[in-house]
């Protein structure tokens, strides 16, 4: 979680930042001096950048090269910006206060702190306690995007 913590800029602004270089930029120094930290990624390593600077959609590599690091896998590499049905389950005296809590339309962004108020822990503590020990015990999985911009596992 490391690198995701240190991003500066999303992609979509660091893919404005790389359409804004100089014309007569180095296209390798640009990309390593005002795009990687931007993006969290300056310690990348001289593969890594070589494989950026060959992928045919810049974003896209950094976003996989980033998500790679803080362990994170997506099922989409879009958004759809449609609804979504979600499925829960609690068991016990939770189950009620899950089921009233998540009843009706949320944002997603809203659903990390219902779970939170419904399981009565503390998020930013948990998420400190799990940077504070490192990512080593983060599993890989590999995946390909395949030319829709969707993953497969």
């Amino acid at each position: 979680m490391r690198s995701a913590a240190k991003a500066r800029r999303s992609r979509e602004g660091v893919e404005r930042l790389w359409s804004a270089r100089p014309s007569g930029a180095d296209r390798r120094e640009y990309l390593v001096s005002e795009i990687l930290p931007e993006y969290g990624l300056a310690d990348a390593s001289s593969a890594e950048i070589t494989s950026l600077l060959a992928a045919s959609n810049l974003g896209s590599a950094l976003v996989s090269l980033l998500s790679s690091r803080a362990g994170v896998n997506w099922s989409t590499g879009g958004h759809t910006a449609s609804d979504v049905t979600l499925f829960g389950y609690a068991a016990g005296d939770k189950a009620e206060a899950f089921k009233g809590e998540l009843a009706g339309n949320w944002d997603n962004t809203e659903l990390p702190r219902i779970a939170e108020r419904v399981l009565g822990v503390d998020m930013d503590e948990v998420t400190k306690l799990l940077r504070a020990n490192g990512t080593s015990w983060v599993t890989k999985r590999e995946f390909e995007t395949s030319s829709s911009g969707h993953h497969t596992h």
